[in-house]
């Protein structure tokens, strides 16, 4: 089941038994009660961002539209309506924009329409299960209408998500952002003397918000910095450079069914890129080349292979030795040893990247054969090793030449080929290489800028139940907690006459 179809079967079952057995249970404890529930059977729904933006949607339901609209004197079916849409909508807008870059200032009015279509397709799923017992000729009729309203909605949505001129977005936002301005909507939403205000006043506190939130979208688009992140894309290689002038990737990673595309990299480009200027493909094995064509799709990117290479594109432009992509931040020069290889590991490109302040050799899936041959001066601060950490790649002798001080493994989470083999990250120990890999760490961005280098990586969570009882769970019941405090100072009984027509919780 959905989080969020959890969510909201488990506080109806707890109004209906606080109703029945007098319980004594207000929205807000009803609320966490669902949380807690849901969390304390699976722990792993608390990464689940569909459950943390259901549960912000309820609780600005609850607590946030009546005092938003206190002075909205009129209350029709449309302006409930709005209410509604423009109070969640406002909840969820700075986690829209962390997680996602964008969001589309349309989507108020399409929910305005809809809504209302969703509301009548639901109803009408379940007059459908009941006629399909009882009439079921009259059941296929209404799965008729259900398609007819469907299909509306399809409409709509593609008509008005088309729109761009209509889209607001703020790339690499990072989380204290979010922070900042969840406590800017939260003052001026809270602040007593902003609750007096005339519906006037408030608008123009919102225009403030929203001067902010411009500002500190110039703010990271002039930014100086360039970045080069190997993204955790599964079992492949994908890493994205951006400079500001320029952003390409090395490698896409991919898959047979295109999945790694659609719920990994699709959504990571959305919210990092605008464009894609480039994709260098290091050789064609699908778990370096197969989402190139997604790529084209959304960015139409100018391609650069190898010669070897039978990917067909009017935009292909095909890379020689010391042939060079140059931009304000970084470089890419290719190195290659001139040789005929059978093994189509040892066709991918030879890369030498460099960054301020350090280099990155990118070597593909190239094996021990072709490390021989490379013959050129291959010292490095960063070596992508080969072939996802493969024991047939990064030998002691290429160690040497290359003498990385840092290495970058792509691999897929318990990968059915058991990369990084054991004996790849053995050496890198022996040779007193720092090394990330994807599989334990996640996402790593390397960054350059006037304040210097910085690695930072996404570790993933793989803790254990017993873990995540003692520790994090522990830690969101004391920040629920907190909160729940916080908002019981905040609705003291004495302060409800500041809200007219404002309801008890």
């Amino acid at each position: 089941m959905k989080s969020s179809a959890l969510r909201a079967f488990l506080i109806i079952f707890f109004v209906e038994m606080t109703r029945i057995y007098k319980l004594g249970l207000n929205r807000l404890k009803l609320i966490f009660l669902a949380f807690f529930i849901i969390l304390l059977f699976m722990p792993y729904r608390a990464i689940d961002l569909s459950l943390t933006l259901s549960f912000i949607s309820i609780l600005s339901l609850f607590y946030l539209k009546d005092i938003l609209f206190i002075n909205v004197k009129k209350d029709s079916n449309l302006i409930k309506a709005f209410k509604t849409i423009l109070t969640v909508n406002i909840s969820l807008l700075p986690l829209i924009l962390y997680y996602y870059g964008s969001v589309n200032l349309l989507l108020i009015p399409v929910n305005l329409i809809v809504v209302p279509i969703f509301s009548a397709t639901f109803a009408l799923v379940f007059l459908k299960i009941i006629l399909y017992f009882t009439i079921r000729p009259l059941a296929y009729f209404i799965s008729f209408l259900i398609d007819f309203l469907l299909d509306i909605i399809y409409f709509v949505v593609d008509l008005f998500s088309g729109i761009d001129f209509f889209k607001f977005s703020i790339k690499n936002m990072n989380y204290y952002f979010v922070i900042v301005l969840f406590l800017l909507v939260l003052y001026f939403i809270f602040e007593r003397n902003y609750i007096r205000l005339s519906l006037t006043d408030k608008i123009k506190g919102f225009k403030i918000i929203a001067i902010l939130i411009l500002s500190f979208s110039f703010i990271f688009e002039i930014a100086s910095y360039t970045s080069l992140s190997m993204i955790d894309i599964g079992q492949g290689d994908a890493f994205l450079i951006s400079d500001g002038k320029l952003t390409g990737m090395i490698d896409t990673g991919g898959d047979i069914k295109g999945s790694t595309y659609k719920f990994i990299l699709g959504p990571y480009l959305k919210k990092r890129v605008k464009k894609l200027d480039f994709v260098i493909i290091s050789h064609d094995d699908i778990d370096h080349s197969g989402n190139l064509k997604y790529i084209v799709r959304d960015y139409d990117p100018i391609i650069f292979t190898s010669e070897k290479s039978k990917i067909s594109s009017p935009k292909r432009k095909i890379l020689k030795n010391e042939d060079i992509i140059k931009s304000t931040g970084f470089s890419i020069k290719v190195l290659d040893d001139g040789k005929e290889y059978d093994e189509s590991n040892n066709t991918s490109l030879v890369l030498s990247y460099k960054q301020k302040g350090f280099s990155a050799l990118f070597t593909g899936d190239m094996e021990v054969d072709k490390e021989k041959n490379l013959s050129m001066d291959l010292k490095h601060d960063i070596l992508k090793v080969g072939h996802h950490g493969s024991m047939t790649s990064t030998s002691d002798d290429f160690l040497k030449k290359v003498n990385p001080k840092i290495a970058l493994i792509s691999a897929g989470y318990k990968n059915k080929f058991s990369h990084p083999h054991k004996e790849t990250i053995e050496k890198l120990e022996k040779y007193g290489v720092r090394y990330f890999r994807t599989d334990r760490d996640g996402e790593v961005r390397i960054t350059s800028s006037v304040f210097g280098n910085e690695i930072k990586h996404k570790l993933r969570n793989k803790k254990s139940l017993a873990s995540f009882l003692l520790g994090d769970l522990l830690y969101i019941i004391v920040l629920t907690g907190t909160f729940t405090l916080l908002l019981k100072d905040l609705f003291k009984e004495n302060d409800y006459e500041l809200y007219r027509g404002y309801r008890k919780i």
